[in-house]
């Protein structure tokens, strides 16, 4: 009588572990799907931290700019791939963001390993 009384709780609770297991796996997935996203747009893709290192560099802007993701990381983004006239308003830019004020539109002068400066619009949020 025992052993059929806790054989139910028991099922339960594997059938409990196997659902929480398809969400994990379910969720794992979408992450990937949305790393793999970022990775391949086509469209330049980067990101910063609080305090403004490269925390994100897609394939798209390791073309524009000749640093590869590994150069970039790490890097503070305005100090490294700004020019000096123009890290002013795109730190102002930066900041507003990580306090959560978006920007649209903004053109960003980015600098490319061999000095040519490319312009791509920059939202930021």
């Amino acid at each position: 009588l025992k052993a059929s009384f806790f054989r139910p709780v028991g099922a339960m609770a594997d059938s409990e572990e196997l659902a929480l297991a398809l969400q994990v796996n379910h969720w794992k997935q979408v992450a990937d799907d949305l790393t793999r996203l970022i990775k391949k747009a086509n469209a330049p893709i980067f990101g910063i931290d609080t305090q403004g290192n490269v925390s994100e560099w897609n394939e798209k802007t390791e073309f524009i700019t000749g640093y590869s993701r590994v150069e970039a990381i790490g890097q503070n983004l305005v100090d490294t791939f700004i020019q000096p006239e123009n890290r002013t308003s795109v730190s102002e830019v930066f900041t507003k963001a990580l306090s959560g004020v978006e920007t649209t539109n903004f053109e960003l002068p980015l600098l490319s390993k061999n000095g040519k400066r490319y312009t791509v619009l920059l939202n930021a949020t």
